[in-house]
């Protein structure tokens, strides 16, 4: 998979502005760049998100629930936006502690919510910039979290690893960098090709997950009789 520069180059082969075996020019890597921000902020408009899955790691403080997580130094933790936590654990003295997802309902029957140990549940906020994530129990010492996650993809620079994004987005953005690329350059735009980036970008909407809230499995999401009385010992 390519970087976000190694895409705009084969965007710019696709769109014909410079032949198979010429390496792209920096004038135009950087309209490239802008193009490709533009696409990605004109979906993020849409309420479309891009899947890209990483991992994101910190440091919980003791008596600390709550960590914000943002795109700015103002956030507990500096990084894109959490749509989706796919696994999480913390770790102390080399001992990992898995994490089960929990919704609102669940959080708010805690019976004591400030009540400090070992965190074995974690509940997702997402608002329209930043995400919160708070940890049940609320750590009673130092833990290194570990979160498996899907991040907005907000913004791209030359050197995005663009890895873990999945093929068919890979190509659908390869072919709409070429299509914007055609249309700033006053080049001639097959109706066909247009038709394939329309087509492209169907297939990516009917796959698109437009509620951001964490998944949960049967067992977490379904109200089975003992999971009250479990946290009612926390």
């Amino acid at each position: 998979m390519p970087t976000a520069a190694q895409l705009i180059e084969m965007a710019a082969h696709t769109a014909r502005l410079i032949p198979e075996e010429q390496s792209i020019e920096p004038y135009l890597s950087s309209r490239g760049l802008e193009i490709f921000n533009n696409i990605i902020g004109e979906m993020g408009g849409a309420h479309v998100t891009i899947p890209y899955q990483s991992v994101v790691e910190f440091n919980l403080v003791p008596g600390q629930q709550t960590y914000s997580i943002g795109p700015d130094v103002s956030y507990d933790v500096n990084t894109q936006q959490i749509i989706g936590i796919l696994d999480c654990y913390v770790t102390n003295n080399q001992v990992r502690y898995p994490l089960v997802p929990i919704d609102e309902k669940m959080y708010r029957n805690i019976v004591y919510p400030l009540s400090q140990g070992i965190p074995a549940m974690f509940l997702l906020r997402n608002f329209n910039t930043y995400s919160e994530i708070f940890f049940q129990p609320v750590p009673a010492n130092i833990f290194a979290a570990t979160l498996i996650c899907k991040q907005r993809l907000t913004q791209v620079s030359f050197n995005t690893d663009l890895t873990q994004i999945p093929p068919q987005w890979i190509l659908a953005l390869k072919f709409m960098i070429a299509r914007d690329f055609m249309y700033y350059y006053g080049l001639p735009v097959d109706p066909s090709f247009i038709a394939r980036v329309e087509k492209l970008y169907a297939n990516l909407m009917a796959e698109n997950v437009v509620d951001v809230t964490v998944e949960k499995t049967e067992l977490i999401s379904r109200n089975r009789f003992y999971y009250p009385y479990i946290l009612g010992f926390f």
